[in-house]
């Protein structure tokens, strides 16, 4: 489903063309167009095969024309219909004070900054809120839920196969209904993608395929996420990981089969309202609000036992892991800059609330809070 796009570092990192997928060609022809903002200039391209490729193109483009400011371009239509920008986001966002994703614990001369991330963004919502990069500058280590960049590509590449692989007599065709199966290649088919080629892979790989494809789309890049951006900015500091690659794809993948079908049927209800769902997260993330912002994961999410089930494993049962980590640089010399996913940081079982229950004294920084 997109809620793990947005929930496990590791998912978003299994970018389709990394993996070598089969591209096809259709008949559909798709349209984009880029506009660099602060110009109103815009960059269109026609007759491409698929979503990707022409929201690709049209940036693309928008980026050489305006080779000293390639940011400021931004995906404003695809395959004639408006798309959400940046811009669009941040405009819903009151400018009045608000909570930030952003809290401060102290203890024992240690010093840990706990910030909410969202994996993958537009570039277009950079600059981050100031207090972001001032805590970050007075960070010594910066820590992550995982560095995929200690995983060389190839790597990756392997793990991801071996934990999505289907056992040896199973196929993709022969696990999802017929119907799902035919819905699913079609709708992959739009984004380029032959469905064949995953016959020998579980159902999660394929949809997080599809999620992040999906969100490429419409103009999303995993290297706009915070933790692309931090880690570009990081210098001499090391990082470090609250959790290791192989947990996540395990989390992901080692899921029964029909939990999997379930998942699968549950993102092909959610594509056509992806995009909307999406900018709803990220405006109540930009906002500091946590109730809506739990609304918008749970829009992503199932009402059956097993997706139920499967959600706790994603947020709820890390926490705890997540919350004791912290726990352990509370106890050791140093500023640490602790970037974890937002979904983790809200509610009672969130990390911040895990911390104050063991005594940890917190502050929550607001939009006009100085540090």
């Amino acid at each position: 489903m997109l809620r793990s796009i947005f929930m496990n570092r590791a998912c978003a990192f299994l970018i389709a063309t990394q993996l070598g997928l089969a591209q096809v060609v259709v008949a559909a022809d798709y349209s984009a167009v880029a506009t660099h903002q602060p110009t109103g200039k815009t960059y269109r391209v026609e007759q491409q095969s698929n979503r990707v490729a022409a929201s690709a193109q049209a940036t693309q483009a928008c980026r050489a024309a305006h080779s000293q400011d390639p940011q400021s371009c931004a995906l404003t239509e695809l395959a004639d219909t408006p798309v959400i920008t940046a811009v669009d986001i941040k405009a819903r966002v009151s400018t009045d004070p608000h909570p930030l994703y952003l809290w401060r614990f102290e203890a024992n001369g240690s010093t840990v900054y706990l910030a909410g991330s969202i994996h993958i963004l537009k570039p277009g919502f950079y600059p981050l809120p100031r207090q972001f990069e001032h805590a970050f500058a007075q960070s010594d280590y910066l820590a992550l839920e995982v560095d995929t960049t200690q995983t060389s590509p190839s790597t990756m590449q392997a793990l991801s196969l071996k934990y999505a692989q289907l056992p040896a007599a199973t196929k993709l065709s022969s696990v999802l209904p017929a119907t799902t199966y035919t819905q699913l290649a079609n709708i992959l088919r739009e984004y380029g993608v032959d469905l064949q080629f995953f016959e020998q892979l579980k159902p999660n790989f394929v949809t997080q395929q599809l999620a992040v494809l999906a969100l490429l789309s419409v103009g999303y890049e995993p290297e706009s996420g915070l933790e692309s951006h931090f880690r570009r900015k990081r210098g001499s500091r090391p990082v470090l990981q609250l959790e290791t690659v192989e947990f996540q794809l395990d989390l992901l993948f080692d899921v029964a089969l029909e939990t999997q079908v379930q998942m699968t049927e549950a993102m092909l209800t959610q594509m056509p309202n992806f995009e909307s769902v999406t900018a709803d997260l990220i405006t109540a993330w930009l906002a500091g609000d946590d109730a809506s912002f739990a609304a918008a994961t749970e829009a992503q999410s199932g009402d059956t036992p097993e997706l139920m089930a499967f959600s706790e494993a994603l947020i709820e049962a890390r926490n705890h892991g997540m919350a004791d980590a912290v726990t352990g640089y509370l106890q050791r010399p140093g500023t640490y800059f602790v970037l974890i996913g937002s979904a983790h940081l809200i509610g009672d079982e969130g990390v911040p609330k895990l911390l104050e229950k063991a005594g940890y004294k917190s502050i929550r920084y607001q939009s006009n809070s100085s540090l």
